[in-house]
């Protein structure tokens, strides 16, 4: 329970820091859009403070006395307040950009603040865990070691192999099986002559099929 325990808890951490590194790659990203959508929001504002001067450069100049004059200026006027709604509808969408992008920037901010309490809240709890899980993996170790000695190399390293071709999670408690009347005990291939003669003085061979290792069955 405990070796659960602490893998739980480790795998919580490991949760945590990736929430941490892809928020700060969050944030990054964030603040280089900031830094692009305020320079976009100054030269908007720039654009619109040199329309208005030109609107006022337009009301500074004389009177029109012709109706064609008139109409000349009133184009200019319209062909001006034009370009300034432009100007004045894109600074709104930017600072929307802005706004979200803000909202954005919190919450990443607070997620990286919120994981990394948790990763200081959990890491103790692993630590304290190892420590006490730490003599049970030495016994075990030993118990392993002890049992390896005994067991013919050869042998042991092919069991190793076959161990990691296993898929993460699959079984690993029929890597070594029986031959059944004549059959590798796990994929009921059919061994060959060789193979029966080879058990029968080796005590021990390798399916040619599935690569499980087989020994002689009762």
């Amino acid at each position: 329970m405990r070796l659960v325990e602490g893998g739980k808890v480790k795998a919580e951490i490991n949760s945590a820091n990736q929430t941490v590194n892809s928020a700060r790659a969050g944030l990054l990203s964030l603040e280089e859009d900031a830094k692009n959508l305020g320079l976009a929001y100054d030269n908007a504002q720039s654009a619109l403070k040199r329309i208005m001067e030109e609107v006022k450069l337009i009301e500074s100049m004389r009177v029109p006395q012709k109706d064609s004059d008139i109409q000349t200026s009133t184009e200019g006027v319209n062909a001006i307040l034009t370009r300034a709604n432009v100007v004045s509808a894109d600074l709104g969408k930017i600072a929307n950009q802005i706004a979200i992008k803000n909202k954005m920037f919190e919450e990443a901010k607070n997620a990286v603040i919120h994981a990394q309490g948790k990763i200081k809240t959990l890491t103790p709890q692993y630590v304290s865990q190892q420590n006490q899980i730490k003599p049970q993996m030495e016994t075990i170790e030993k118990e392993m070691a002890a049992i390896g000695a005994g067991i013919d190399k050869t042998l042991l390293e092919k069991y190793k192999a076959r161990r990691k071709t296993e898929p993460v999670g699959g079984k690993i408690n029929d890597i070594v099986v029986p031959v059944v009347a004549g059959r590798c005990g796990g994929c009921n291939f059919e061994m060959s002559n060789l193979l029966a003669h080879k058990i029968a003085t080796d005590g021990y061979v390798v399916c040619e099929e599935c690569g499980r290792i087989l020994y002689k069955g009762k």
